[in-house]
């Protein structure tokens, strides 16, 4: 049940989060928008492992990833850019990704692949956010 009310939260938090910028008065690009966003969460089918990674095109930041596996929020503080980290995870754990940064004139993009101990079920999602 609490993983159930974890992913529900996870699952809020993206829609809110979903490369909401803080100024929207910037029409021609020249300043940074701050963001947050997620990629959606899913809970894993079965055991095996996440691959999450997280890149940035352009002008841009990232100045913190929270991933969560097995139950787990790991919080990476200005990452090195590209990001990437395997995790192994148990069935029915929360898959969920999230960043703050800011772009200008760049992209950045989150993506996980979660793929099952006999490689039949591969799962992956991501999201981009920029301008």
């Amino acid at each position: 049940m609490k993983t159930n009310y974890r992913i529900l939260i996870y699952s809020q938090v993206a829609v809110f989060l979903s490369c909401s910028k803080s100024n929207n008065n910037n029409n021609n690009n020249t300043l940074p928008h701050a963001s947050n966003f997620a990629v959606a969460t899913i809970s894993t089918p079965g055991n095996k492992s996440v691959n999450y990674n997280a890149t940035i095109t352009g002008k841009g930041t990232v100045d913190q990833i929270i991933y969560n596996w097995n139950g787990k929020d790991s919080i990476v503080t200005n990452p090195n850019m590209p990001f990437s980290i395997v995790v192994p995870v148990y069935g029915g754990s929360m898959v969920a990704m999230s960043a703050i940064g800011s772009t200008n004139v760049g992209t950045r993009t989150l993506e996980y692949t979660f793929t099952s101990a006999n490689g039949g079920t591969v799962i992956k999602n991501d999201e981009n956010c920029g301008n």
